[in-house]
């Protein structure tokens, strides 16, 4: 269950909210990826196999095979999973003038994002150093969140929270 303090955006990201509702079923597919995650984040990616995740939910091998060729399928699902939820959390609101309140929702959402996917942020370099197509996800995904961030003190200073130049906008984001 996730704390009463956390803003509404982190909220969203709550790796037990990922599935459908209450009641229903989660996807096979979804499931894997959610106890994937889990499974790294608690015992590092290092440390677990495709076999720890299917004896994990109770499915064969065979069954998470038909959904991912490799754990490094998995992980690339993870990563697009984790990517899309950076983005929308780091997208500036353009229909009014971001105020301090908003800043902290902001933080709220990405340091509750970055508890959730925290497995990356522990072994990024060699998970990166082993798969060439997810480093350049990778540094997409930080070019977009820099360029996000940019906008986000931009507005900042138009809303004067902060006072920053132009020219040390981008050491900031």
């Amino acid at each position: 269950k996730l704390p009463k303090s956390l803003s509404r955006a982190a909220r969203g990201f709550d790796l037990g909210a990922q599935g459908p509702a209450e009641g229903s079923a989660m996807k096979t597919r979804d499931r894997i990826i959610h106890s994937a995650t889990e499974l790294f984040n608690d015992q590092g990616e290092r440390n677990i196999t495709t076999n720890h995740i299917a004896a994990h939910l109770g499915i064969s091998p065979g069954n998470l095979y038909y959904h991912f060729r490799n754990k490094e399928d998995i992980i690339h699902s993870i990563f697009d999973q984790y990517a899309r939820h950076l983005s929308e959390s780091f997208t500036p609101a353009r229909s009014h003038e971001i105020k301090l309140e908003d800043l902290m929702g902001y933080l709220d959402a990405i340091f509750y994002l970055m508890w959730q996917f925290r497995f990356f942020y522990a072994n990024l370099p060699d998970i990166l150093s082993r798969d060439e197509p997810l480093q350049h996800k990778y540094l997409k995904a930080q070019e977009q969140l820099r360029a996000a961030v940019e906008a986000l003190l931009r507005s900042l200073r138009e809303g004067g929270i902060i006072d920053v130049s132009d020219e040390d906008l981008p050491d900031l984001g």
